[in-house]
């Protein structure tokens, strides 16, 4: 996760979640709280662990970046990122 605001962005919620389309949240895999973050700084985040079902082959997995919506942003549309489709 990165700030490219120019404000502190306050703590937040981020959430991985499978997909079979990728673009619709299905099954949610892990929930991170996130410390705030001073602009132009991030923190890395890595999904690891089992998967429901045990697979996700064929499944894309998305990054719902302030889950919660409690920061104020700009631009509310860049907040999730698909990966996928998973081999």
């Amino acid at each position: 996760m990165r700030n490219i605001g120019a404000s502190r962005a306050a703590p937040s919620v981020l959430r991985f979640f499978l997909s079979s389309d990728g673009a619709t949240p299905t099954t949610l895999v892990r929930e991170v709280e996130v410390q705030g973050l001073a602009p132009s700084h991030g923190q890395r985040i890595r999904l690891r662990g089992p998967l429901p079902g045990g697979s996700a082959a064929g499944m894309f997995v998305l990054a719902m970046v302030d889950a919660g919506q409690t920061v104020a942003e700009f631009d509310e549309t860049n907040n999730v990122i698909a990966i996928g489709p998973l081999p």
